[in-house]
């Protein structure tokens, strides 16, 4: 496999150059007015599937924000938190946080020892693109893809000179407790700064965040419901990112995209403890990417090779040793290519490696996966229906996985109204703390696990509604997960704590989405709402503690937000309000209460030169003051005031 992993770019490189010869290419530089490594599976070859972008506007609302605050609040994903800055995984439609893959640049970041990614660490100030794809496509995007994925893009556009988008924001926490009051507890910088020409382009961006999450809350887990503050829970994060893009002489461009991220987070104690938490966390995070791209008129190639490196830092005095470092590194090489047979026959072909690797004082040294993957693609499209099918073959350190496919419909009924569907065979690999912990007192690994193994389907109707001044986008879809082989922890007869494959799972649902734009003079105004409904249950299960039937920990059958966003002149209002159903904890039948909560957002933009804008910006999150959890006994904070200030250049 080692030289596999050295001879594989060069085997890419070397059928680029065959296939750019057999497409003859020639000079042109006009078609790319945009430059970006565009999501070409995501975009191409997921027909049928729900897909939902993240509108400009919220990813300039949530600047301050991680991915995990903003997904919590404007999308169905169900975000776990251990409270502001602590790990954050997420579900979607019912699946577990390794079933959703995480997708940067088309790289996917999963870690390879936990099976996902903590989005308290991704800032949103770093994204310029985000989408959340609902339900699984294992075939396209590979392990880890069981119930769907959240999709990461810089972007970067042509002969724009120099702009730059700084800010600076404070957050204050309202103050309950007897002993408490008003001060500034959150610091936040960011900034952009890019230029760009005729045929190249250039950004860098870096993300300061200082929080001492001292917020008071109400204490549900002590008599009489008492007032406290949080204590040891603070956090701190640093990221560099940097972007360049270059056009070469043709249809062709290279690119290089580097994300540096440090978050270091103290970890708060339970609720129902009476001394503060003693432990914390460093995660040091790497991305790279680069690439090559073609844009003949029939052929499409993009070359790219890039990694991910993922520390975890864990320490608590009270443990032996006090100080335990996980570390990972995924490299990646990935050849696409697309040719349009005709104009309505587009055939697609992917070759994937990866080379996963893991160390933890609690492997026997580091372990390593070996994983190619070829994809097989077919569209056939008109005016009228897109047709695709997608074959994946995968090969990890010498055993062949099952073959999967998925097939995917878009049919036009009528001009505004389309009927999609898709179908979707799936599996995910388990990872190396499940095959390869070794034993510490309380766990051990196992490492005759079996992949998780699946199904995923969906309808749905989508129907547009268009006038002079106003535009309505509706949609509902139906959907069905099913998962073999789940894997759990559970204790043995030793109370010795254990992967096993002992369950099979059903998540099913409906999810209703609705976006209203309207202009009357010189306002504009926009409603927007989604409602999920998740059934998560178990089918059968090998273990007596698990009992079938029962909705899955921390899933929320009912789940939605919706909100109005009011433009005016120079000012912007957006509310958005959030709900969250009952959830379920623990097998005893413990539930968490259902929550709403509300957000406010002022904006007003301030021209002072025709290339120079000042931006004050105001938030209230928990507007109404609700008491809740995400996680069981996690504190979670009450009101909140964030005022920011950004300063705007375009050349």
């Amino acid at each position: 496999m080692n030289c596999i992993q050295k001879i594989f770019p060069a085997i890419l490189l070397a059928s680029w150059h065959f296939l750019s010869a057999y497409a003859g290419i020639t000079d042109s530089i006009h078609s790319i007015p945009e430059i970006q490594i565009r999501a070409d599976r995501l975009e191409q070859y997921l027909i049928g599937s729900s897909v939902q972008q993240i509108d400009s506007q919220v990813l300039q609302n949530y600047q301050s924000q991680s991915l995990a605050e903003l997904l919590a609040c404007q999308s169905l994903v169900s975000v776990k938190t251990y409270g502001p800055g602590g790990v954050a995984g997420i579900s979607l439609r019912g699946g577990g946080s390794h079933h959703a893959s995480v997708i940067w640049n088309g790289i996917n970041i999963q870690s390879p020892m936990l099976g996902e990614v903590n989005f308290s660490t991704l800032p949103v100030s770093f994204i310029d693109k985000a989408y959340i794809q609902y339900g699984g496509s294992t075939t396209l995007f590979g392990s880890g893809t069981a119930t769907g994925g959240i999709h990461m893009l810089d972007v970067l556009h042509l002969d724009g000179g120099l702009q730059a988008d700084i800010s600076t924001y404070a957050g204050i926490n309202h103050p309950y407790a007897e002993s408490s009051s008003f001060g500034i507890s959150d610091n936040i910088q960011s900034a952009k700064i890019s230029y760009s020409g005729k045929r190249w382009a250039s950004s860098l961006k870096f993300f300061v965040h200082n929080n001492k999450n001292d917020f008071d809350y109400r204490n549900t887990e002590k008599a009489n419901d008492p007032y406290e503050r949080q204590e040891h829970a603070s956090y701190s994060q640093f990221g560099i990112a940097q972007s360049n893009k270059i056009i070469l002489s043709g249809k062709s461009m290279i690119g290089t995209d580097l994300w540096l991220l440090q978050h270091h987070s103290e970890v708060p104690s339970l609720m129902s403890n009476y001394d503060p938490g003693v432990s914390n966390q460093k995660d040091r995070n790497m991305m790279y990417s680069m690439y090559y791209k073609y844009f003949g008129t029939r052929l499409k190639v993009k070359i790219q090779t890039g990694g991910f490196y993922n520390q975890i830092l864990y320490e608590d005095p009270r443990l032996d040793p006090p100080v335990t470092d996980n570390k990972s590194f995924s490299s990646v090489n990935i050849g696409e290519f697309s040719y349009d047979l005709f104009s309505s026959l587009k055939l697609g072909f992917v070759l994937e490696y990866k080379n996963e690797r893991g160390l933890s004082e609690y492997y026997n040294g580091w372990k390593t996966r070996n994983i190619i993957s070829p994809v097989f693609s077919i569209l056939c499209k008109n005016q009228h229906i897109s047709i695709v099918a997608n074959v994946r073959k995968e090969h990890a350190d010498g055993n062949f996985i099952p073959l999967v496919y998925s097939f995917g419909l878009d049919l036009k009924l009528f001009s505004e109204l389309h009927f999609k569907g898709s179908l979707s065979k799936n599996y995910t690999l388990p990872t190396f703390n499940n095959l390869y912990w070794e034993y510490d007192g309380f766990s051990e690994g196992n490492p005759d696990l079996l992949p998780e193994t699946g199904w995923s389907y969906e309808t749905g109707i989508y129907h547009t509604l268009k006038g002079n001044n106003f535009l309505l986008n509706t949609s509902v879809v139906l959907f069905q997960n099913t998962i073999s082989n789940w894997i759990q922890w559970l204790a043995d007869s030793n109370d010795i704590w254990k992967p096993q494959n002992i369950m099979e799972g059903v998540t099913k649902g409906i999810e209703f989405d609705a976006c209203a734009t309207a202009k009357i003079s010189r306002i504009k105004l926009t409603l927007k709402g989604r409602y999920g409904y998740t059934s998560a249950e178990v089918l059968k299960s090998s273990e007596e503690s698990i009992q079938p039937g029962r909705q899955m920990f921390y899933i929320p059958k009912h789940q939605g937000y919706g909100s109005i966003i009011i433009t005016y002149k120079s000012f912007l209002t957006e509310y958005t309000q959030n709900f969250a159903g009952k959830r379920n904890f623990d097998h005893a039948g413990g539930t968490l209460d259902a929550y709403t909560i509300g957000n406010l957002i002022q904006q007003y933009t301030i021209p002072i030169h025709p290339k120079i804008r000042i931006v004050a910006f105001a938030k209230i999150n928990n507007l109404w003051n609700t008491e809740y959890e995400i996680k069981h006994s996690y504190a979670t904070p009450l009101r909140q005031y964030i005022f920011g200030i950004k300063f705007l250049f375009n050349q």
